[in-house]
């Protein structure tokens, strides 16, 4: 079974959602996403508000709908999203039940701003069920709009680190006997701005990186930590850890690496917390390089 991380050095989910929030609130297209829906569905008036509401009537309703609907789906969509995401399922499996989470939260926010200003009607069950199948439909939509715009976001990223560490292929050796234990290192200073980071029951050597959709897991000798950053950003952070890079989306220290074994062709690196990264080809000679490959 998958160890599940622990919380991050905001010391909960709830820390992490609103961090995630808050980068989707600056970001660009996030503004442009809001504002058009809001002058589409005041010009237009649907459901009624086009009779029922004069123009600034209906803008103050739309605007007031649209924020507070788009912020109850993405407090209730990233929640569902780290919660799958501590289980290792990834964003673009995860999107249905992001999309749920999020379309229920939305629905009881028009629910609640349909009663204050119309009222739910002769028959609420029946606008009940009609509030929450648009509000279900348009959050799946949305959800899906906010998994693209992160994806453009991160991939210019992700093909810099690429192209920054790309490597010619190295050549079939043989099996590879398994490394000798290096000796422990001392403990790392407590001034590393990423040891800052942690909680600080898990503040200790850090043994590996490791990218979990938009957050890296941090392992470190007293446990696992999630934080919202990027890998770049968490090495950086590393400070003075001696420690090279796996593959896109592992990091290791050099002191933490217990053996290098060959599985199906393909090099794996066993951690003093007995868990296997795995090396990409054109990572593999940065493993050269520091003297772990022969």
């Amino acid at each position: 079974m998958r160890e599940r991380p622990e919380k991050s050095a905001g010391g909960s989910s709830l820390r992490l959602a609103l961090r995630e929030m808050q980068a989707d609130l600056a970001s660009a297209k996030t503004h442009v996403l809001l504002a058009g829906a809001i002058i589409i569905l005041s010009l237009s008036g649907p459901f009624g508000t086009y009779e029922a509401l004069p123009p600034v009537g209906r803008l103050l309703y739309w605007a007031t709908m649209v924020l507070l609907t788009f912020g109850l789906a993405n407090f209730a969509g990233t929640l569902t999203s780290i919660a799958l995401s501590r289980r290792g399922i990834r964003r673009q499996s995860a999107l249905a039940p992001v999309g749920l989470a999020a379309g229920l939260a939305a629905g009881l926010g028009v629910a609640v701003i349909q009663d204050v200003v119309f009222g739910l009607g002769a028959d609420p069950l029946r606008t009940l069920i009609t509030i929450f199948g648009y509000a279900l439909v348009i959050a799946m939509t949305i959800t899906v709009i906010l998994f693209v715009f992160r994806r453009a976001d991160e991939a210019p990223q992700e093909k810099a680190r690429e192209t920054t560490a790309a490597q010619p292929e190295m050549p079939p050796a043989p099996a590879l006997a398994p490394a000798p234990a290096l000796a422990p290192a001392p403990a790392l200073a407590p001034a590393a701005a990423l040891v800052r980071r942690l909680p600080l029951d898990k503040r200790g050597r850090i043994v590996s990186l490791t990218v979990r959709d938009h957050y890296v897991e941090v392992t470190t000798l007293k446990g696992k930590a999630l934080l919202l950053m990027r890998l770049s950003d968490a090495i950086e952070e590393a400070g003075a850890v001696n420690g090279v890079q796996l593959h896109r989306s592992h990091w290791v220290a050099v002191d933490a690496i217990r053996a290098i074994h060959r599985v199906n062709g393909r090099l794996e690196v066993e951690t003093l917390t007995d868990e296997r990264l795995p090396v990409s080809r054109a990572h593999a000679a940065r493993l050269r390089d520091a003297g772990l490959l022969p």
